[in-house]
């Protein structure tokens, strides 16, 4: 009887594991991802809850904001439009780019690993309350 109890909670252990994805992690159901040539744009194919593959488009703006040369994660923050260019990704989900400071007058090379907030739902990327759309275009 305790082994059976023990078995139960360790289900539902992974249970509450997987239903969490607003804890980041997007690159474990996500194998495919890139940046846009802007570099504010994440596409991924990850896999819905069907384990069928999608594709997800998420506006990094709604994810990270320069926040005085360095990245920052922050609802709706803009950073791509205040100040943050030439970004690019590594293989490990770390975007590198260049921020302004916020007088303008410095550039700070600013890295921030994606895996910390993005994740993956059903298939779509999201970060905080803000879900990706489908795909435009598919690579």
């Amino acid at each position: 009887m305790q082994t059976f109890k023990t078995l139960i909670a360790l289900c539902l252990g992974i249970m509450s594991v997987a239903a969490d994805s607003s804890s980041g992690n997007f690159t474990l159901n996500c194998p495919i991802w890139f940046l846009s040539d802007s570099g504010s744009q994440l596409t991924a194919k990850c896999n819905n809850d069907d384990w069928m593959p999608t594709c997800s488009q998420l506006d990094l703006n709604q994810c990270l904001e320069n926040k005085d040369g360095a990245l920052s994660w922050a609802a709706s923050g803009k950073a791509f439009d205040n100040g943050c260019s030439s970004c690019k990704l590594t293989t490990n989900a770390n975007i590198h780019c260049s921020c302004l400071s916020s007088d303008g007058k410095n550039s700070f090379d600013a890295v921030k690993d994606l895996n910390e907030d993005i994740y993956s739902h059903d298939g779509y990327l999201g970060c905080f309350n803000f879900q990706g759309a489908n795909c435009t275009r598919h690579h």
